[in-house]
Parts: C-alpha cells; structure tokens; sequence
C-alpha cells in the first residue's frame, strides 16, 4: 500500500488514475456500486488482489445489475 501511495504524490499519475476513476464513476448507475468500487480499489492498493484483477472486478461491476451483484453475493453464502 505504501508504494501505491507513494505513487500517487506524483502529480502524472494522480491526474492519469484521478481521470480514469472519475471517468469510471460517472458509469455506475448507484451508490452501491461505487461504493463496491472503492472496496475494490482498496483491495488493489492493500495487494490483496492484483492490478488485472482489480479491472476485471471494476468490468462486472459495471455491467452488471446491482441486483445481479448482490445474487452473486448471496449464492457465495449458500
């Protein structure tokens, strides 16, 4: 995590990484899903789960209906 931030300090890569989550953000139809979003990059930036990971979670999250996200959820606990 402390290298994520590191690398967010320098201004290229804020304005790089800024302009994709907002551009991401503006996508999502609900709170919810943003909010599943910025678990997501915690995730990534905690090196729980990688890079690709992180944008292939951000796709589903995007494209899928929250009621559909949280189905999945459930079945998880089944």
């Amino acid at each position: 995590m402390k290298k994520n931030i590191e690398d967010l300090e320098d201004s290229e890569y804020q304005s790089e990484v800024g302009e994709k989550l907002i551009a991401i953000i503006d996508k999502l139809e609900t709170g919810s899903k943003a909010k599943l979003l910025g678990e997501t990059l915690a995730l990534f930036a905690n090196k729980i789960i990688t890079k690709d990971e992180f944008w292939r979670v951000r796709f589903i999250i995007e494209r899928l209906p929250m009621s559909d996200i949280i189905a999945l959820k459930n079945w998880k606990n089944i």
